[in-house]
């Protein structure tokens, strides 16, 4: 592969297009269970509680162990980890465009 290394025996496209759509998912219900049980404090509990969980998911790519025949195992979690803020910055980003401020 000319931009990189090639690492689709260990994840593919589906798979992180579906951990992203999943952890989006999953942060959306998250917010509506903080709104339910936090009130006014929701959004600044949310948003502690989605960058620290963010943050501690990037752990699974430095404790993953790749098969020996892929080249330049190094750098996989330098490839990975920008992958879990996704969702994250997507939040931030989109958010005003969803919820209404009063």
């Amino acid at each position: 592969m000319s931009l990189g290394p090639d690492f689709s025996k260990v994840i593919n496209l589906g798979s992180i297009v579906g951990a992203n759509v999943f952890g989006s998912l999953l942060a959306g219900v998250g917010y509506w269970v903080s709104q339910k049980m936090f009130g006014t404090k929701a959004e600044l509990i949310f948003k502690i509680v989605f960058t620290l969980v963010s943050f501690i998911s990037i752990l699974g790519p430095f404790a993953i162990s790749l098969p020996l025949d892929v080249k330049s195992p190094e750098l996989f979690p330098g490839l990975t980890v920008p992958m879990h803020f996704f969702p994250l910055v997507g939040w931030f980003t989109l958010e005003s465009l969803f919820l209404k401020k009063v």
